[in-house]
């Protein structure tokens, strides 16, 4: 109880309006017209979507996006560069069997988990 107390009388003595400095909104207009009358938003997603599509770290895809993406901030009048940096086994999803011989023999749905290094046909 002590301690509710304590914190309502301290939230009670510190006006909020001397906490925080006053909002510059100049641009903000400009900034708004931009948005809803020349967005690229959409069209930009949608070739990352739907032609250059899904893109794991390290994948062939996942390079042309990230091409696609420094291209476009360019054309944009901004400055884009892409860095390397490590990040162990590159992957892309390939055929996967997965086969029990015993005691019956059957086959197995499986999935292969991402960023793994393959058995190169070793069992």
């Amino acid at each position: 109880m002590k301690r509710l107390l304590f914190l309502a009388t301290l939230l009670g003595a510190t006006p909020l309006a001397a906490q925080s400095p006053a909002v510059d909104t100049t641009g903000a207009g400009a900034l708004i017209s931009q948005a809803m009358d020349r967005s690229q938003v959409m069209e930009n997603l949608q070739h990352l979507a739907d032609a250059i599509g899904p893109r794991l770290t390290g994948s062939a895809a996942m390079r042309l996006a990230n091409d696609w993406t420094a291209a476009q901030f360019r054309a944009y009048g901004l400055t884009a560069s892409l860095e390397e940096y490590p990040f162990g086994v590159t992957w892309e999803r390939g055929p996967l069997q997965v086969r029990l011989t015993a005691p019956y023999p059957r086959q197995v749905n499986a999935w292969s988990w991402a960023w793994t290094a393959g058995t190169d046909g070793k069992t």
